[in-house]
């Protein structure tokens, strides 16, 4: 299985100053991340793209905090979903990348904003995911 990407995980870090939380991984383990993070915290987020309505009513939990997904699109490269939890002040914003079999998700609280946060998540995987 192997243990994280040193190169990545700095890369990851470079990349996330407006990002709360980062973390890249596939379906068996985590590859870099930027906070204590398990592989199985994250299996939930593998079927994600799978099924846009039940991922929509499901929602993304994430060590014990839930988030309200309200967009999702697979026809993007990578493939993007997102959504929050609480306000717009107070709350936190998600989001989910898959390219290829890598996954990107990060989260980001105000004045972070999800057009932003989406946008640096784009970019980091068309640079560093692609294959």
């Amino acid at each position: 299985m192997g243990g994280k990407d040193p190169k990545l995980e700095k890369k990851l870090i470079a990349a996330a100053s407006d990002w709360k939380r980062a973390v890249v991984f596939t379906e068996e383990r985590v590859l870099a991340s930027n906070w204590e993070v398990q592989i199985s915290d994250l299996k939930s987020f593998c079927t994600a793209f799978d099924d846009r309505d039940a991922t929509i009513a499901a929602g993304f939990d994430l060590q014990a905090e839930h988030f309200d997904v309200n967009r999702w699109h697979d026809d993007y490269s990578p493939m993007l979903a997102n959504g929050r939890r609480g306000d717009a002040l107070s709350g936190e914003g998600i989001a989910l990348a898959k390219m290829g079999s890598t996954f990107v998700l990060v989260t980001f609280a105000y004045p972070v904003v999800s057009a932003l946060a989406m946008s640096q998540l784009k970019d980091f995987c068309r640079k560093e995911c692609s294959s």
